[in-house]
């Protein structure tokens, strides 16, 4: 049998170097069946923690719970993954930069559809619809957009609710943006702002968990939520798609709602 020389192997070695480490490389991502996935065996997911009931961290814990997260969890059994989340600013998933750059396979936040949000990312079949509504301190005027001379009104920046009330501001009131639900919640509380404007269904989450808030006014903007993929990752949207279809022909679903909305009518603030 021919023997190669010891400089024909030390010439071959950068050769197989490389082709063992394209193979270390490849293994970092991953596909369940046909679905790509950034990381192999999980569903990486990307999320604005806490925007409770959709997705918090659970007293006494470190584990990232919620609506979103058990629905999309769903997505990750079927896959045959696990779901893991990682905790992003939302401004970064509402430019599609957590998806653009391969940080998450599914941005899960209550994302509202829009068309500045579908020309960025591919988004899912609407899971459910919510509303903004304003919430004040407890005993406080109450007040709509329409009457809020004077009033200063806090918002979340790059969601909706800042751009609903950017739209309807009226003269003498004044918006104020925070970075995070957790500022903003903090802020009506303190009397820092005269109101909230957010989803109806964290907005009656708040007010739940702290008797000196209450929701004092619904918009009725009859929004929709979706999940958030990559443009251009069908097989993920196919299979998300699916997943939300199935889990509301076999009950799975309400059972979710129960659980994190209190019933099973389709309103998120319900």
């Amino acid at each position: 049998m021919a023997t190669l020389s010891r400089h024909r192997v030390l010439a071959l070695l950068p050769a197989v170097l490389l082709v063992f480490t394209a193979g270390c490389v490849a293994k970092k991502s991953g596909t369940s069946g046909d679905v790509p996935l950034v990381a192999a065996g999980k569903l990486t997911v990307c999320s604005d923690v806490p925007y409770e009931p959709f997705e918090f961290v659970q007293p006494g814990s470190d584990e990232v719970v919620g609506f979103d997260i058990d629905l999309i969890g769903l997505v990750a059994k079927d896959l045959g993954v696990k779901p893991e989340v990682t905790r992003i600013a939302f401004e970064n998933i509402d430019n599609a930069e957590v998806l653009n750059t391969g940080k998450c396979d599914v941005s899960a936040s209550a994302i509202t559809k829009n068309p500045k949000r579908e020309a960025l990312m591919d988004m899912s079949s609407d899971y459910l619809t919510a509303s903004q509504a304003i919430a004040t301190k407890k005993g406080a005027q109450s007040f709509d957009l329409s009457n809020a001379r004077g009033k200063t009104i806090g918002v979340q920046a790059k969601t909706t609710g800042a751009d609903y009330v950017a739209a309807r501001l009226p003269a003498g009131a004044q918006q104020k943006t925070f970075e995070n639900p957790g500022d903003l919640l903090a802020a009506v509380k303190s009397g820092g702002v005269d109101g909230a404007v957010a989803d109806i269904g964290v907005l009656k989450s708040w007010a739940k968990g702290n008797t000196e808030i209450e929701v004092s006014k619904d918009f009725k903007t009859g929004e929709s939520y979706a999940f958030a993929v990559k443009l251009g990752n069908a097989k993920l949207l196919n299979k998300i798609n699916e997943v939300i279809l199935t889990s509301k022909q076999s009950g799975a679903y309400a059972e979710l709602q129960r659980k994190w909305l209190g019933s099973t009518t389709a309103d998120a603030g319900n």
